[in-house]
């Protein structure tokens, strides 16, 4: 979600059930600069979405990104307004914000492979 935090100050913890797994970020502090964060991702195994819910998600000034990406970095999903990226490597604040991504295809978050083009 921001991936320019620094958790190994922080509180970050998780929860799992049957259908879901969840892990938040609980006033955690930018690296360099101390502007905390507050947020959760949830997968859901029900319906294969991920949801991001920023509580507090305020730039340290520094460029943010915000999607999914698969973990060989080749396959990605961003957050986007009309076509164009909204949240993408640049500043950006969000409050009280969530964002839900749905996959149009048989994708399951645990899985390497997003949906292929």
């Amino acid at each position: 979600s921001f991936y320019t935090d620094d958790p190994s100050r922080n509180t970050i913890s998780y929860h799992l059930d049957p259908n879901h797994l969840i892990v938040k970020w609980d006033d955690v502090d930018h690296y360099y600069i101390g502007t905390p964060v507050t947020f959760k991702i949830m997968l859901d195994k029900r319906d294969s979405s991920v949801t991001i819910y920023c509580k507090n998600c305020i730039s340290n000034g520094r460029p943010h990104t915000q999607g999914l990406e698969s973990s060989s970095g080749d396959l990605a999903a961003q957050y986007e307004v009309g076509g164009q990226p909204v949240r993408s490597a640049r500043s950006w604040n969000a409050t009280e914000d969530i964002i839900e991504f749905t996959p149009n295809c048989d994708w399951e978050p645990w899985d390497d492979n997003l949906c292929p083009p």
